[in-house]
């Protein structure tokens, strides 16, 4: 019950290793199951009980694949779970539109429409997002 607002983008599983160190969370929790109970589930708890009544989490977050198989892991799906077993409500999903990375222009041939999953349309041209999910504590 300190602050009313909280902001975090935690490492998205393997698709962000910043050092090999045994602290970093993927490494820490190499299968997918252990880093969601183990780091993100706590991460989101841990945040949810320092917002004061009518607090609001801002969590950025998307899907990635695993980086054995390809299967889409469902980041987003479990972080909305884990938000409502905190105790928080949530409010709304905002798209965070990146730039033009690497990959970007990348357009199926059969439904020509990009062949990356979180896209919008601007002026004509697709840009990816990732998702910010807001919730708020009641």
């Amino acid at each position: 019950n300190r602050i009313s607002c909280a902001f975090t983008s935690p490492q998205y599983w393997t698709a962000e290793i910043y050092s090999y160190d045994n602290k970093q969370s993927a490494i820490k929790y190499p299968d997918y199951t252990d880093w969601v109970s183990n780091f993100l589930y706590p991460t989101i708890k841990t945040t949810s009980e320092y917002l004061c009544k009518g607090g609001h989490l801002l969590l950025n977050i998307a899907n990635v694949a695993h980086p054995h198989s390809n299967e889409m892991m469902p980041l987003e799906d479990d972080a909305i779970r884990l938000i409502q077993k905190s105790g928080l409500r949530l409010v709304k999903k905002w798209k965070y539109v990146l730039g033009n990375p690497p990959g970007a222009g990348k357009i199926a041939k059969t439904h020509k429409r990009p062949t990356y999953r979180n896209f919008v349309e601007i002026n004509s041209q697709y840009r990816k997002y990732e998702p910010i999910y807001v919730a708020v504590k009641p």
